[in-house]
């Protein structure tokens, strides 16, 4: 499965790409006004996913395909040392969705706990995404973190989500990305969305394309053989 296209809110306000999906300030306003959200940090990285195939087969993926470049091998190293924990937590109806954060792409991370943070979790027989503490739950018993909680409750309106922006990242000495934020109630994720900061995506239409660099490792806080635990 593909991790869902992530629709920018505030669209006037917020970094975007040409082909992203948006929604105008009015239409933001209708879509988040008295709604509950969690408002996570947004993290620069790889998406990738984690589960189990109906033949038993441990599947890591990266945006739905496999994940087959050297970037991805420490990762495969970690999920085969914990393969019976995630067997038993995922079986074959749970997917994890996460931020591989291991190589730089454009913020740089200097103080980060692991390569790998879960966002979302979606179960297959239901077909919905769960909401942000069941993933809380599910992660810290994998040993995984997830992206840091910025704001939980009702909507708090479009000028407290636009100061988040100016928020340091709790993984490094760069601004965030953005915010990446859920509607949900105590069953599912209803909506999804995102506002990024257009400094940050300056920032990627001025540089080089992190791929076409040289790579460099993101730092750690932890020693790497913690990450196997």
């Amino acid at each position: 499965m593909k991790f869902p296209r992530t629709p920018h809110v505030y669209a006037e306000y917020s970094g975007l790409s040409l082909d992203d999906k948006r929604y105008s300030t009015r239409e933001s306003e209708e879509i988040l006004e008295g709604k509950y959200v969690v408002l996570t940090e947004k993290l620069d990285g790889s998406n990738v996913s984690i589960e189990f195939e109906s033949n038993g087969e441990l599947s890591i993926k990266f945006r739905g395909n496999p994940a087959a470049t050297e970037e991805f091998n420490l990762l495969k190293n970690i999920c085969n040392s914990k393969h019976e924990r995630l067997k038993n937590i995922l079986g074959q109806n749970l997917i994890l969705f996460g931020e591989w954060v291991y190589c730089l792409h454009t913020i740089r991370y200097s103080r980060l706990p692991h390569y790998l943070f879960i966002f979302d979790l979606y179960d297959k027989k239901r077909e919905i995404f769960l909401p942000y503490r069941r993933v809380i739950d599910v992660s810290n018993n994998l040993r995984f973190p997830t992206p840091r909680i910025l704001y939980e409750g009702i909507y708090p309106g479009f000028e407290y989500l636009k100061n988040l922006l100016d928020l340091t990242s709790a993984y490094g000495d760069e601004k965030i990305e953005g915010v990446y934020g859920k509607i949900e109630d105590d069953e599912k994720v209803i909506f999804r969305f995102k506002f990024v900061n257009p400094e940050f995506r300056k920032k990627v239409d001025e540089s080089i394309h992190w791929k076409k660099k040289q790579p460099e490792i993101q730092g750690l806080i932890v020693n790497i053989n913690e990450l196997f635990l």
